[in-house]
């Protein structure tokens, strides 16, 4: 039998934080941690998200200030919920403003300017920068 050779890797950041100090792997087994292993998860994570900071081993606010039991319980759920799976967060790419299966006729004029015809119904809620409505044919509605 020949021997194959395997090619392992390991590093870098992903939906569970960093590879550094297993960051990503406590936080898919972060239920079973001690409150201690869960507080450094929380810290290593919301540093990486811009939540707190660790300064001199005291975790602090953006602003620089003492997390007190209440902030660190917001900041541990925002930590939680902002890693692993999750739903895609509409800041950068809304799925639900995607429109689907909508049939689109597109024609050019001689300036190159393009005109779409679609059904009122169709149109999305939010048009799109530089679109413009024209006017109703045919009596759509």
């Amino acid at each position: 039998m020949t021997a194959l050779p395997v090619i392992v890797g390991f590093g870098g950041v992903g939906p569970a934080g960093r590879s550094s100090f297993h960051h990503a792997y406590h936080r898919t087994i972060y239920e079973s941690l001690s409150d201690a292993s869960q507080r450094e998860t929380v810290a290593s994570l919301a540093s990486m998200m811009k939540l707190g900071f660790q300064i001199d081993g005291q975790l602090v606010t953006p602003a620089h200030k003492d997390f007190s039991a209440a902030n660190y319980s917001l900041l541990e759920q925002a930590v939680l919920k902002g890693t692993l799976i999750r739903e895609l967060e509409n800041n950068i790419f809304d799925p639900d403003q995607v429109d689907a299966h909508t049939n689109l006729d597109i024609h050019k004029d001689s300036q190159k300017k393009s005109t779409v015809s679609l059904k009122i119904s169709d149109l999305p809620d939010t048009l799109p920068t530089g679109w413009n409505i024209v006017g109703k044919q045919n009596g759509d509605s």
